[in-house]
């Protein structure tokens, strides 16, 4: 059974922040080495640290009872993103070897961290093809949510538990956004959205939401973003006309507004676009 809790986020772009404070780091680059393995599958993750968000020559090299069956680069997102090991600034591996499908094969993530304030945490999967005898890998971008690995119903497959990050700036600004619950299996080298199977998180999420609304409100601050968030859990428990319900209240409250100059949706632009969002991403 899964008890391990990785978790990438928020924390993470903090602790990388305060790498802009070491003021006694040493300008000669160090080459790192993360390891793990689980049964006969050893990784091993090695990168050279040149100075504050400055590293290079992220590697792989994943080797199946002692013979190697990949060795080379962590690929990048993109051609200007930056890789960093999601754990070394906290000094803290960025790998793991984990049985993600429960099914005696174990599979390595790679965590990284690509810069950027609200955006760019992300996980390269590695995933054993046995009639090959290779590796192919995909990546997940858990943006700034990211996410933890935890066996939530105890079944001995580890979920991803993380949030549904294309919510922000959607209905507000970021500080004001809010996100819905999301959790992931991998399957097969695709990441599959299994939220619905846990129906009582997300009514636990559901409710958070609402009191962050309640919150909001009481403070004088914008809850189109919470407002947004409550009513998609609503629509993922197969109870959309109770998120409605919120939405229509906040807007006779006049609430569906922002600050002067506001260029999100607001009033019944708001309750449209809502509506639309939820339908484009399947809440509804």
């Amino acid at each position: 059974m899964v008890e391990r809790t990785r978790i990438l986020g928020p924390a993470l772009v903090a602790a990388l922040a305060g790498l802009l404070c070491w003021a006694s780091f040493s300008a000669a680059s160090t080459t790192k080495t993360d390891t793990a393995s689980l049964g006969q599958v050893q990784a091993k993750l090695t990168y050279t640290q040149n100075g504050p968000y400055d590293y290079s020559d992220v590697h792989i090299q994943i080797d199946r009872a002692g013979h190697t069956v990949l060795d080379g680069p962590v690929p990048a997102p993109c051609s200007q993103c930056m890789i960093i090991p999601a754990g070394a600034p906290a000094g803290i591996s960025s790998l793991q070897v984990v049985d993600l499908e429960h099914d005696g094969e174990p599979e390595v993530i790679v965590d990284l961290f690509t810069g950027g304030a609200h955006c760019c945490t992300l996980s390269v999967i590695y995933g054993y093809h046995s009639a090959t005898d290779t590796y192919t890998h995909r990546t997940q971008d858990w943006r700034d949510p990211g996410y933890n690995l935890v066996d939530i119903d105890h079944d001995g497959r580890p979920e991803f538990r993380s949030s549904d990050a294309r919510f922000a700036y959607e209905f507000t600004a970021y500080a004001f956004s809010a996100f819905p619950i999301q959790i992931w299996h991998y399957s097969a080298g695709s990441m599959i959205d299994v939220t619905k199977s846990f129906p009582d998180l997300v009514r636990r999420d559901a409710k958070a939401k609402r009191a962050q609304y309640r919150h909001l409100k009481a403070a004088h601050y914008d809850v189109r973003g919470a407002v947004a968030a409550y009513a998609a859990d609503e629509y993922r428990l197969g109870r959309g006309a109770v998120g409605m319900r919120l939405v229509d209240r906040a807007f006779r409250d006049g609430l569906l507004h922002g600050p002067k100059g506001d260029v999100a949706p607001s009033g019944r632009k708001y309750i449209k676009r809502l509506r639309s969002f939820l339908r484009s991403l399947h809440y509804r």
